[in-house]
């Protein structure tokens, strides 16, 4: 990406589709171009992993996207007093053209329990359906085809869309869910603006 901004490198320099005037930094929660850009991105054009654990071990969860044009890969683990959980859902072998059902294996096990209390989603599920994963990503007219419109196969989620309601200011007491270039990072903003 420096290649592309700075050094004359070809376009699309980007697959999202923010605003350029600097509100993703001071307003991350809204969506759409006018806003953060969040939901606007192509998916088909990134890579990612993200491991989520806790220190005891008790807790870990990951999401991997190896391939810019796969959707991901999603582990969670959870190790607890009463209670052993694993659960993979595997999107990686389907392209974002496609809305095919994905690769799941969900296993629980209470220690302990009468019977060894077991269940094994793909013995035991009554109803094997699942929707999870299953959408399609027509790309737009932004950059690297961003901007684009995602269809569901079942139900959906209106994308962009504006996460302030889900964001507790208790939680966040320096933005208070609204003000988010405050200090040095507002005054870094003002000189890459003006530079």
């Amino acid at each position: 990406m420096m290649g592309g901004m700075m050094m004359g490198g070809t376009a699309p320099l980007s697959a999202s589709y923010g605003d350029l005037q600097g509100r993703n930094g001071a307003t991350p929660l809204t969506g759409g171009a006018t806003g953060s850009g969040s939901g606007t991105g192509h998916p088909a054009r990134v890579r990612l992993r993200m491991v989520n654990q806790e220190a005891g071990g008790g807790f870990r969860q990951e999401v991997l996207k190896g391939a810019e044009d796969r959707k991901p890969r999603i582990l969670q683990e959870l190790v607890a007093a009463g209670l052993e959980s694993r659960v993979l859902l595997d999107l990686s072998g389907q392209d974002y053209a496609g809305a095919g059902q994905a690769s799941v294996s969900l296993r629980q096990r209470l220690p302990g329990s009468a019977g060894g209390g077991v269940f094994d989603w793909s013995a035991n599920a009554q109803d094997r359906f699942l929707t999870a994963g299953r959408y399609r990503y027509q790309p737009g007219s932004g950059d690297g085809g961003s901007a684009g419109q995602y269809s569901y196969f079942d139900g959906g989620y209106p994308l962009p869309s504006d996460y302030t309601p889900y964001c507790d200011p208790a939680q966040n007491p320096v933005s208070g869910c609204v003000d988010y270039l405050q200090g040095n990072l507002g005054m870094m903003g003002g000189m890459m603006g003006g530079n």
